[in-house]
């Protein structure tokens, strides 16, 4: 079984009725959730829109990284995810694998840890109140200080 971080978010649409059926079809489809961080309202990052919700998840999988990525890629479509070009939009749901235990994955289609998790609060504050001592293992930093050391000043607001 591989442990999985994974970060939710979306702001369009009924977003805690989308998180709870999310997660529950990562059930269904991919593992157990084992540790949910709390909810958190973020500013958007990078783009001029509603504010979002976010949540880290820990998934035990028997799933490979690539068959749990194809599985998140279908249950983001299966609540309107629409994936237009490049740059940042407004979205139903969001599914970004953060870590897959210790492992390190660069492939056309999957980076592993998630490459810019260092910029966002918005993923390092859910992730840093679940695994705060957990070490990046490109950076090897802890979450923590990762944090701590994070230029991003967009407002996270733990609920």
């Amino acid at each position: 079984m591989l442990q999985v971080d994974i970060l939710l978010g979306g702001n369009v649409g009924d977003t805690l009725e989308i998180f709870s059926k999310a997660k529950g079809q990562l059930i269904d489809k991919a593992g157990a959730i084992v540790r949910e961080s709390s909810l958190y309202r973020t500013e958007a990052w990078g783009f001029d829109s509603d504010p979002f919700l976010n949540q880290v998840v820990t998934l035990k999988t028997k799933l490979l990284p690539h068959e749990l990525l194809q599985i998140l890629l279908s249950v983001e479509a299966f609540f309107g995810r629409e994936r237009k070009g490049e740059g940042y939009a407004a979205r139903t749901l969001d599914l970004d694998i953060l870590f897959v235990e210790e492992q390190i994955i660069n492939t056309s289609d999957l980076v592993v840890p998630h490459p810019r998790m260092g910029e966002r609060r918005f993923v390092l504050e859910p992730l840093s109140e679940l695994y705060p001592d957990l070490i990046h293992p490109v950076t090897g930093k802890t979450i923590s200080r990762m944090l701590a050391e994070c230029d991003d000043t967009s407002s996270v607001e733990k609920l």
